[in-house]
């Protein structure tokens, strides 16, 4: 009997541990199976000349096209869509959206829902299942492994704050829906959400 990959959204045939061959190279490679690479980690050592800003940016721009062509929606981000199709609401998903660090250097990242309402607003829902590590459910002091590098949560949750609040800056409302929330209170969580897409 055929038996489909276990990551939410895959639907690649399991071959090892009830996972496709894609995301099991991953968990062998990385030790996470829904790891997304970053240019740096994905691209093979070029000479000198690759390491312009100008090749740079194309080799983001191919890797960031790359992956919007293979990752899909998991299964709750799509119920949040249908929810904000509900209330006439069109979204994308898994969009980039670009941002400046701390030091003031252009960054981006992967949203997982995305849309401008009609008085011009951009918002976004970010959905934070168990690879966020819901502060109510682990330690701050918990060290896990993240892009291949070990890290405490502390520092992996003051990096999430600080990236969600760049890009607050640079003209974004959002959204984080906690996946304990959405399973334990969902009919309110989706009353959030409504009063967040509404506002």
């Amino acid at each position: 009997m055929v038996k489909i990959c276990s990551i939410d959204g895959c639907v690649g045939i399991a071959q090892c541990k009830k996972l496709c061959t894609n995301h099991y190279d991953k968990l062998v490679r990385w030790g996470d199976p829904l790891q997304i690479l970053n240019s740096k980690e994905s691209q093979i050592k070029q000479p000198n000349h690759h390491s312009t800003p100008k090749i740079k940016k194309v080799l983001q721009d191919i890797l960031k096209q790359t992956m919007k062509n293979t990752t899909r929606p998991n299964k709750k981000e799509i119920v949040l869509g249908q929810i904000l199709e509900g209330i006439g609401i069109t979204c994308k998903f898994l969009q980039y959206v670009d941002y400046k660090t701390l030091e003031n250097k252009t960054a981006s990242k992967q949203m997982d829902i995305l849309w401008k309402n009609s008085a011009g607003t951009k918002k976004i829902i970010e959905y934070n299942g168990r690879y966020h590590f819901d502060c109510r459910e682990h330690k701050s002091d918990e060290i896990h492994q993240v892009h291949g590098k070990p890290a405490t949560l502390q520092d992996l949750w003051d990096e999430e704050n600080m990236i969600l609040n760049q890009i607050r800056k640079a003209g974004y409302e959002i959204l984080v829906v906690w996946q304990l929330d959405f399973l334990n209170d969902y009919e309110n969580e989706v009353k959030r959400i409504k009063e967040f897409a509404s506002s």
